[in-house]
């Protein structure tokens, strides 16, 4: 229907297709096979992997819990016309690229996103209940917020191996380092002074990815003493009770 779009972006112009589906993955094949049902389009310019002049994502929504065979409700054919400044900055901040995860580290997506929406900015005061490893606090950080983590396992904090805690992924990026709590905050000592903070940012333990477990005063003093539950002492953790 637009046949002048076709001859402006991808006559004598080199392209690529990127494949997206929301609902299933596809293997290297079956994104072939997507490719294929668009050859009657005659684009007329040549395939190049790397700096392209024109992108093509083709979206498929297949829909929630539905079979891999499955018919997709829907398919979007798109030309990329801007890639957003953030895209290298999250790639840059890729969980795999960091040296201290956990089984429940926020990945940089996601990260990044729920900072913009809490309104993070340049000395804004933040706070993760429940930070973990500290995967929003990076995104918090990178944003120049003032930023407090509170965990209540200092097993997460200090890290099972010498040399690797949960300051590490911000000295790996140059961040500056957050201060860090060992707490609980079912105690809501925290909640004393509720405007203290501009924004909470935090992903509450479900119990989901990993399991709960209890942290008393009897298996504190245990942490605390030997390294053998984990927990190197290089890590300035400041303890509230």
């Amino acid at each position: 229907q637009a046949p002048h779009l076709m001859e402006e972006h991808f006559t004598q112009k080199t392209f690529k297709y990127v494949i997206e589906s929301f609902g299933r993955s596809n293997s290297r094949q079956q994104q072939l096979d997507i490719i294929d049902q668009f050859h009657v389009l005659e684009h007329g310019g040549e395939v190049l992997m790397q700096n392209p002049d024109t992108i093509v994502w083709v979206f498929e929504d297949i829909g929630r819990k539905m079979p891999a065979t499955a018919v997709p409700k829907q398919v979007y054919y798109t030309r990329e016309v801007h890639l957003s400044a953030m895209h290298k900055t999250v790639l840059t901040y890729d969980l795999k690229r960091r040296p201290y995860l956990g089984t429940t580290s926020m990945p940089s997506q996601l990260s990044f996103l729920m900072a913009n929406m809490a309104g993070v900015n340049p000395h804004t005061l933040v706070i993760d209940c429940f930070c973990g490893t500290a995967s929003l606090l990076v995104a918090a950080a990178y944003l120049r917020a003032h930023c407090w983590g509170v965990e209540i396992d200092p097993r997460t904090l200090r890290g099972r191996i010498e040399g690797l805690n949960v300051m590490s992924n911000f000295r790996h990026y140059g961040l500056p380092i957050p201060e860090f709590v060992r707490g609980d905050m079912a105690r809501r000592f925290f909640w004393r002074c509720p405007e203290t903070f501009d924004a909470i940012l935090t992903d509450p333990p479900y119990g989901a990815r990993a399991g709960s477990r209890k942290v008393n005063e009897k298996t504190m003093e245990k942490i605390m003493v030997t390294s053998k539950e984990g927990g190197f002492t290089s890590a300035p953790i400041i303890p509230t009770e």
